[in-house]
């Protein structure tokens, strides 16, 4: 953000070239387009709002750390302690621990009786009405509630 005009601009490393037609070429081959998005030899996008667009149609938002594939499906990464996001892994978490929701090992999706759901491989929470919390794995690959401590 441009402090004097209140702008946002993009800051370019060391060594880029610019461009007759206002672009500017990275060292690492990346194109700053007068848009203020950036392209990359690998085909992908990086738009000025953070959201990556991949070649083959994934994004990524680094702002909100949704990772939405082409055909839709999206999952919440985290940020870890350096503030890298990640993604949480999909392993099963223990068995009977009481901050974690009940399991099903029969299906990937597990139902409460009052229609709430929780899909285990992913740690999202629906409740009925459709509002859905994001539950995160903790140190031991058990799934706890973002607010945890």
């Amino acid at each position: 953000m441009n402090k004097l005009t209140g702008e946002r601009s993009l800051v370019h490393p060391q060594g880029s070239q610019p461009n007759a037609n206002g672009s500017v070429s990275y060292p690492d081959g990346s194109v700053a387009l007068t848009d203020g998005s950036v392209k990359h030899p690998d085909g992908g996008v990086t738009k000025p709002d953070g959201l990556y667009v991949y070649a083959n149609g994934n994004t990524f938002n680094n702002t909100t750390g949704v990772f939405t594939f082409a055909d839709g499906v999206s999952v919440q990464a985290v940020k870890n302690s350096s503030g890298q996001w990640e993604f949480p892994d999909l392993k099963a978490p223990e068995a009977g621990k009481d901050d974690a929701p009940p399991e099903s090992s029969a299906r990937e999706l597990y139902t409460y009786e009052n229609g709430d759901t929780f899909d285990h491989d992913t740690g999202v929470f629906t409740y009925l009405q459709g509002t859905s919390v994001q539950y995160v794995r903790n140190s031991s690959g058990e799934w706890v509630a973002p607010d945890s401590k």
